[in-house]
């Protein structure tokens, strides 16, 4: 099985904060903020949240392409500030002031501690339509779940996370993976293909490939497993895949080159190239 659930990844940056005054002390009205990098990046389904002292959601908006945000009628307090990517994870978490004297601010990202868009680009779907952030919320609760092999659980939320934003691909990615681990590939499959639709990342095309594999569908599954090949020509689960979905075809000698590569890192696929040997 290949699945690739999202992994909260908190990462250094540093705050700039700029002054203004003007504004009643127990609220500070707007407070505008933009995230930055060292180098351009759009910032399409970026979200920015704050949590008070008891660590309850004060509040949260989208980041704009452009990396602005504003929040409105901001109390004035002690804040944790936190920002997730457009897949939830984490990429900044730290604690912030808001007060009449600091009613802007500016969250420089290091390059390293943006995490890279899937291989293959990220489409306009996503772009224009970013999830929200109660959907983000739902995928986080979902990592939680799947980290505690609570993978019914985990559905159960990324399922939620849909039915808010739709086009979330990663979301719709990771219920295919939790619902390859319950067994239930029918409904892994339609998950994928629509993640597949959506942005074709690797992680979606591997494990719609092994989908199509548990349903009998080998030659569906290496020509999925060849198409996650063209995103990235030495990405190990892609060549396990294509290699196993070769065997079932009776392509035991064009599978033998896919199974070696893999079995440079992968011990499943040492184990079933072995096996194939051995046959």
């Amino acid at each position: 099985m290949f699945p690739d659930l999202l992994r909260p990844l908190a990462a250094p940056a540093a705050v700039v904060f700029c002054a203004a005054a003007g504004f009643a002390q127990s609220d500070i009205g707007s407070w505008k903020g933009e995230l930055r990098s060292d180098s351009p990046r759009l910032f399409g389904g970026y979200t920015v949240e704050l949590f008070d002292q008891r660590h309850m959601r004060a509040d949260s908006v989208n980041v704009g392409l452009d990396g602005r945000f504003e929040f409105q009628h901001v109390p004035e307090g002690q804040y944790e500030l936190q920002i997730s990517d457009g897949a939830g994870r984490v990429v900044y978490d730290d604690w912030v002031r808001a007060s009449s004297g600091t009613r802007s601010l500016e969250v420089r990202i290091p390059n390293e501690s943006i995490n890279r868009p899937p291989a293959g680009g990220v489409s306009m779907k996503q772009l224009l339509h970013p999830p929200q952030p109660k959907a983000i919320g739902h995928a986080r609760a979902a990592q939680k779940f799947s980290d505690a092999g609570e993978y019914a659980k985990a559905a159960g939320e990324l399922e939620a996370a849909l039915r808010i934003s739709p086009g979330y691909a990663e979301a719709r990615t990771n219920l295919g993976a939790q619902y390859l681990r319950l067994g239930r590939y029918a409904e892994a499959l339609e998950q994928l293909q629509r993640a597949v639709e959506i942005q074709p990342s690797l992680p979606a095309l591997t494990n719609l490939g092994y989908a199509q594999l548990m349903l009998n569908r080998p030659a569906e599954s290496a020509a999925t497993a060849r198409a996650a090949l063209r995103l990235d020509a030495d990405n190990a689960a892609a060549h396990y895949l294509l290699g196993m979905s070769l065997v079932a075809t009776g392509s035991s000698t064009e599978a033998n080159p896919h199974l070696e590569k893999a079995a440079e890192t992968m011990p499943t696929a040492r184990v079933n190239l072995q096996r194939l040997r051995a046959q």
